[in-house]
């Protein structure tokens, strides 16, 4: 009997002692600064709007910013909290829509980036994801469809976008694929109709277009080819029906228009000196007819 009695007793005391415990946790986290002493021992900075209503909490400690800030919404709702460590940024910022649901997720290690920021769509869904490492874009960033399917791919080194960025379309099919090297476009630029046939291809060289590019009707003919060099269009391009027959050809130097004349040899006429958005695309389709 004594030593149930012992055992109850024992009990009681853990739990007064535990009790005690969260208590005067309690007490110390929600202890207000008062003065500059309070931010070295440690003490929650507090700001209220003309209301009084709770706008945001600062934890000091060692008078540095330590622990986790909050600012809230006039609603009353968390709007964002940030962890502090001494001062710095550390651990994950979060970032939140007034009706709860989380927007950003952002990880922080001494006051840089370090890990994989997150955004989300108003119903919780995954929008983006960027991995940092030092402050600087590292990996895969890839973006989602509310839906959930992924939107886009651009792989990064550094800081700087190197290796193919990938587009998709809703139904999951490739929009289109940008190679890169160090920051430029280097390689050849596709882009793809909904039903993934190519709809036109554009080569790069250290970031200037240099090759021929090409477009395509969405049944796979070829519409265009246009010949680029160092950036300029250069060269004899051609238009095609299609049917496939020549619609017409456009001589270029360095970027400029010589002359241009219809499939059927007639001349276009007021197309020298002029660009593609200048005008050559309608006094084409104004003076060349099937």
């Amino acid at each position: 009997m004594k030593k149930i009695l012992l055992y109850a007793v024992g009990c009681v005391v853990i739990v007064v002692c535990v009790v005690c415990y969260f208590a005067f946790t309690q007490t110390r986290e929600l202890q207000e600064c008062k003065s500059e002493q309070d931010k070295i021992s440690g003490c929650v900075e507090k700001e209220y709007d003309e209301n009084g209503i709770l706008e945001s909490e600062f934890p000091y400690k060692n008078d540095e910013r330590h622990g986790v800030q909050k600012v809230y919404y006039e609603s009353g709702r968390l709007k964002y909290e940030i962890p502090y460590k001494y001062g710095k940024e550390h651990g994950v910022t979060k970032v939140y829509y007034e009706n709860g649901n989380l927007m950003y997720e952002i990880p922080y290690k001494n006051d840089m980036q370090h890990g994989v920021e997150k955004e989300y769509y108003k119903n919780g869904n995954l929008k983006l994801e960027t991995p940092y490492e030092n402050d600087e874009k590292h990996g895969v960033e890839k973006g989602y469809y509310e839906n959930g399917n992924l939107e886009y791919e651009i792989p990064f080194e550094s800081n700087i976008s190197h290796g193919t960025a990938k587009g998709y379309y809703e139904n999951r099919n490739i929009k289109y694929e940008i190679p890169f090297e160090n920051g430029e476009q280097h390689g050849v630029e596709k882009w793809y109709y909904e039903n993934g046939n190519l709809e036109y291809e554009i080569p790069f060289d250290n970031g200037k277009r240099h090759g021929i590019a090409k477009g395509y009707y969405e049944n796979e003919k070829l519409k265009y080819e246009i010949p680029f060099d160092n950036g300029k269009r250069h060269g004899i391009a051609k238009g095609y029906y299609e049917n496939g027959n020549l619609q017409a050809q456009v001589t270029y130097e360095n970027g400029s228009v010589l002359s241009g004349v219809c499939g059927d040899g007639k001349e276009i006429p007021n197309i020298q000196g002029l660009g593609y958005r200048e005008g050559i695309g309608s006094q084409i389709s104004e003076t060349c007819k099937e």
